[in-house]
């Protein structure tokens, strides 16, 4: 089965090198949202669509202080403010912005939640 999924994920690794896009899945984020009256937990996950793969490398060489980032401005919000689509967008504008100002090897295009839970 190592191999089939092996193979699989070259092919989409040479398809997305081909179509000039590369991304770098993160692992999940599990914060307390600010809230005032008891807590809100917020789980999320999400990809970076990067234009190269020199960005890839960067952003995976300093994941750790990429995912302090995320988790200091996560964690800074509270449910009225990514409840909304305007919210998530608004959400996903600020990630990009947060994590491009440190970046020199090129930037974020886009930042894609692959899962989105606040409860």
């Amino acid at each position: 089965m190592e191999p089939i999924i092996e193979g699989a994920m070259q092919d989409n690794k040479e398809g997305m090198e081909a179509s000039g896009s590369y991304s770098v899945p993160l692992d999940y984020f599990l914060v307390n949202l600010a809230e005032d009256q008891g807590q809100k937990l917020f789980k999320v996950q999400m990809e970076f669509d990067v234009d190269s793969s020199e960005v890839q490398e960067e952003i995976n060489k300093r994941m750790p202080q990429v995912r302090d980032m995320i988790i200091i401005l996560l964690s800074s919000k509270n449910y009225s403010q990514i409840s909304t689509p305007t919210g998530k967008e608004n959400l996903k504008e600020e990630i990009r912005s947060t994590v491009n100002s440190f970046l020199t090897k090129g930037k974020i295009n886009k930042v894609l939640f692959t899962q989105f839970i606040n409860s």
